[in-house]
C-alpha cells in the first residue's frame, strides 16, 4: 500500500514541505512569494494540476497519495520557479516511487550522443519545452499524484490539487522516451529520415545531433518542429555551431568531410603500465588524397591493487580497446569500415592471435576480444608511437597538447604503404606460464 502522508506529514514534516514559500523566500528576493504564486497560476491556466474540492473519505485514502514539494529558484532561467515533487517521501509504508515500475532504461548513453554530435561539421542542439507536462495521466491514476497548497502560507486555507500530467520526480516519468519513440516511429513519407535522425538524437528531452552543411541545418530544424508539433511537443532553444572549425584549437568535428567518396578507417590503440591501462580510438578520413585523423574517444582504468603482471595488464587494455572500438563503430554507423587494432605488447598479441588452450584469466579475455574483433586486425606498434601510452602512465600538459594524442601518430596521415610494420618475438616463458595446465595421475588398482 502506498503511504498516505496527508495528515502525518502535516503534523511532523519540515517547514520546507509544509510551507515552501515561507522557508525559501527568506534567502531570495523580496518578491519571491509573488513569483511563486504567479508560477502556480501559470500551471493552473495550463491545466496541469486540477483542484480537488473535497477531502477524501478515510476508506478511500488507500487509493491516493500526496507529494511533498518545494520550489527551485533560478534567476537566470527562462522559467525562474520550478516546483520539485518528492516521490520518495514516505511515513510508514512504501513511497509512491517504490510502488511504481521503473520500466526499461530508454535513455541513450551520453558517449553515444556526444559521438553523433561530433560526427559531422555542424552541431545542433534543442530541447522540448516542458516535455513531461505534455503527456497526460489517466483519470484513475491522478489521485496518487496529489499535493497540498497553502495560500499565503496559511495552513487554515489548505487546498488539494492533483496532477493531470506526468510529474518530474516520479520513478516512471523517464519512460517519457517511450512516448517519443512511439510517435517518431509512426512518421512516414518525406519526414521519415528526419524522424529516424531524431530517434537517435534524444537524451531525455534534449536533442543533440549534427549535419553536413548549412542547408541541412534549416531543413532539419523545420522538419523536426513539424514532426514533434504533431504530438503537441514544442522543440525550442535551437543552437548550432557557426564558427569555422579552423578557428578552434580543438576540433569538435571528428571528420572534416563525410561523403560516399570518403575512405574511412577506425584505429584503436592499447597500452598499460603498473598504474593503469587504457585505449583510445581515432577516425582516419581520406578524401581526394587529403588525410585527417581525429581522436573519437578514450577509456582508462586504474590497475588492481593486487599484484598483476604487465602482460596481463596489456591484455586488459586490449579488452577495453575491443569494447571501445565495437561501440564506436556502432555509434557512428561505421560497421563496414576497416578496423585496425594496435598494441605494443607482443605477448598480448600472441595470445589474441593464437587459438590455444590458455589459462582462465587469459582465455576469458581472449574469447571476448576475438568475439568483438577480428584477430587478424591486431597489429604491433612500437611503444614510442603508441598514443595510449599517455593515459596509461599519466602525462603533463605539454605532452597532452601534443598532436600524438589529439590526432594520433603522424604516420596515420600517410598512405598505408608507409605505415610501420613492426615484428617482435614474445617472451616464451611468459607465454608458457599462461597455458592451461593438465594434471595427470596414475592409479594402481588391483582387481579383487
Amino acid at each position: 500500500m502506498v503511504s498516505n502522508i496527508i495528515y502525518s506529514i502535516t503534523s511532523r514534516a519540515p517547514t520546507c514541505v509544509l510551507n515552501p514559500l515561507q522557508s525559501f523566500s527568506c534567502g531570495f528576493k523580496k518578491n519571491f512569494s509573488s513569483v511563486c504564486r504567479r508560477r502556480k497560476k501559470e500551471l493552473q491556466r495550463s491545466s496541469v494540476p486540477k483542484k480537488v474540492t473535497e477531502f477524501t473519505s478515510t476508506e478511500d485514502k488507500k487509493n491516493e497519495d500526496y507529494l511533498p514539494h518545494h520550489p527551485v529558484y533560478k534567476d537566470n532561467s527562462t522559467t525562474k520557479i520550478r516546483p520539485v515533487f518528492d516521490g520518495s517521501a514516505k511515513e510508514k509504508n512504501s513511497s509512491i516511487n517504490e510502488c511504481l515500475e521503473k520500466g526499461p532504461n530508454m535513455v541513450e548513453l551520453i558517449p553515444t550522443i556526444v559521438n553523433k554530435f561530433r560526427l559531422r561539421k555542424f552541431g545542433i542542439t534543442a530541447d522540448i519545452e516542458k516535455a513531461f507536462l505534455q503527456i497526460g495521466l489517466q483519470e484513475k491514476d491522478r489521485p496518487f499524484l496529489r499535493f497540498l497548497w497553502w495560500e499565503n502560507g496559511d495552513k487554515e486555507k489548505t487546498k488539494i490539487y492533483q496532477h493531470k500530467r506526468v510529474v518530474f520526480g516520479i520513478t516512471s516519468s523517464p519512460f517519457l522516451g517511450a512516448t517519443l519513440e512511439y510517435h517518431l516511429k509512426q512518421v512516414s513519407g518525406h519526414l521519415q529520415l528526419t524522424a529516424q535522425k531524431l530517434l537517435e538524437s534524444f537524451y531525455v528531452d534534449n536533442c543533440l545531433t549534427s549535419v553536413d552543411n548549412a542547408e541541412d541545418i534549416e531543413r532539419f530544424m523545420l522538419e523536426s518542429k513539424e514532426i514533434l508539433s504533431l504530438a503537441k511537443f514544442n522543440l525550442r532553444g535551437w543552437v548550432h555551431t557557426g564558427v569555422s572549425e579552423a578557428e578552434k584549437e580543438i576540433s569538435r568535428c571528428i571528420s572534416k568531410e563525410l561523403s560516399p567518396n570518403s575512405d574511412l578507417s577506425l584505429h584503436v590503440f592499447c597500452d598499460a603500465s603498473k598504474a593503469a591501462y587504457a585505449s583510445c580510438v581515432f577516425l582516419r578520413t581520406e578524401v581526394g588524397g587529403a588525410i585527417t585523423c581525429q581522436l573519437v574517444q578514450a577509456r582508462a582504468r586504474v590497475a588492481s591493487i593486487k599484484p598483476i603482471t604487465i602482460p596481463r595488464l596489456e591484455l586488459l587494455a586490449c579488452t577495453i580497446g575491443s569494447r571501445l572500438i565495437n561501440t564506436t563503430k556502432i555509434d557512428l554507423g561505421l560497421e563496414n569500415v576497416p578496423i585496425y587494432c594496435w598494441s605494443d605488447s607482443v605477448n598480448a598479441l600472441y595470445w589474441i592471435k593464437r587459438k590455444e588452450n590458455w589459462g582462465t584469466f587469459v582465455n576469458n579475455r581472449v574469447q571476448e576480444i576475438r568475439r568483438l574483433t577480428n584477430p587478424e586486425d591486431w597489429k604491433h606498434i612500437p611503444g614510442i608511437l603508441n598514443p595510449a601510452d599517455l593515459p596509461s602512465r599519466g602525462c603533463g600538459v605539454v605532452e597532452l597538447i601534443a598532436s600524438l594524442w589529439w590526432e594520433g601518430p603522424s604516420w596515420l596521415n600517410k598512405p598505408r604503404e608507409e605505415w610501420p610494420l613492426s615484428e617482435a618475438c614474445p617472451d616464451r616463458a611468459i607465454i608458457d606460464s599462461e597455458r592451461k595446465r593438465a594434471v595427470a595421475s596414475t592409479i594402481n588398482h588391483e582387481p579383487k
